[in-house]
């Protein structure tokens, strides 16, 4: 029906059919999720269609987070820094490294109370700060997880527990653009591999 072409304007079209599972599925297989290429039956999202009357509804399940990537916020420092040596040391003793609270997370959430800051969202640059200065840093778990098996850092326990989330967000009709379908396929890739720690 998506091709049919009328060479008159017409206000209404309806056409009628017998709903069933199958053209409820042969239509969803005409669907494709553009980052994978693949239609969503072929995808094996299609968990359930349910018919009442003139009702359809249709369980989908996608094989990778549609809501984003969600990991705890920790704060580290060096395995060898004074705040792990010296009895009676706060967290707040020292500068924090982190980047700027942004979406629903506040500056309480991020902040560790009394301590100075130094902002930056380079976490590469942060986590080169926290192994060669007394900063402590805070961020996603994931972000540390290399230096914290190292043991080159470890996690600062504190009284603030908060979730940091992540999501590509962007309009449809710049989805079909060659850059943006590889960038938001590697993004797929990427959080498919995303190892969040429970």
């Amino acid at each position: 029906m998506s091709d049919f072409e009328i060479p008159a304007p017409i206000t209404d079209l309806t056409t009628m059919t017998q709903l069933s599972d199958d053209y409820v599925r042969a239509l969803l297989a005409g669907i494709t999720d553009p980052y994978t290429d693949t239609d969503l039956v072929s995808l094996g999202w299609v968990r359930g269609v349910g018919i009442d009357g003139p009702r359809v509804s249709v369980d989908l399940r996608s094989g990778y987070p549609l809501d984003g990537i969600r990991d705890n916020l920790v704060t580290v420092a060096r395995a060898d820094h004074p705040l792990f040596k010296a009895p009676g040391k706060r967290p707040q003793d020292y500068p924090l490294a982190a980047p700027l609270p942004q979406g629903s997370l506040s500056a309480q959430d991020q902040q560790i109370p009394g301590n100075q800051r130094i902002a930056s969202d380079n976490y590469p640059l942060l986590v080169r700060v926290a192994l060669s200065s007394d900063c402590i840093c805070r961020g996603p778990w994931y972000v540390f997880e290399r230096e914290l098996e190292r043991e080159q850092l470890r996690e600062v326990s504190t009284r603030r527990s908060a979730v940091w989330q992540s999501a590509c967000l962007l309009r449809p009709e710049s989805e079909q653009a060659p850059l943006v379908k590889f960038l938001v396929r590697l993004l797929v890739e990427g959080s498919k591999q995303y190892g969040r720690r429970r």
